[in-house]
């Protein structure tokens, strides 16, 4: 049998449990100067908690219904990653909706427009080593 070990380490730490666990550790610290990431994180955790286990089950292919309530943009807590998302906003400026990915995506690329969003989510959580 075989078995991708950093996979594993990766979805153990993106679970329920593992951002339990990840709260833990950061509440165990006296207070100090915490980065916005982090603040992100923990003003946000409850909903984190609850659509963590949902979004990498969408990734995984296992629940493909999420891509609606994904695309909604209220499902998903946004931190700093979703500020990229303004850059499409200029791009798209003169088409007649508000849909800043529509020009990348359109009406056809449901599920990968939710891939995206859902990456820009696991990114924010991840927050790049700049926690």
């Amino acid at each position: 049998m075989q078995e991708d070990l950093a996979l594993a380490l990766v979805l153990r730490l993106l679970s329920a449990d593992g951002l339990q666990a990840i709260r833990n550790h950061i509440d165990s610290f006296p207070q100090r100067k915490q980065s916005e990431n982090v603040k992100n994180f923990q003003d946000e955790f409850i909903q984190y908690l609850a659509t963590i286990d949902r979004v990498i089950a969408f990734l995984q292919g296992r629940d493909s219904t999420l891509a609606h309530r994904i695309n909604s943009r209220l499902f998903l807590p946004e931190g700093s990653r979703f500020e990229s998302l303004e850059n499409y906003d200029q791009i798209d400026e003169e088409a007649e909706h508000d849909d800043p990915l529509n020009w990348a995506f359109g009406a056809l690329g449901l599920q990968d427009r939710a891939r995206h969003l859902a990456t820009l989510y696991l990114s924010d959580l991840c927050c790049s080593g700049r926690c």
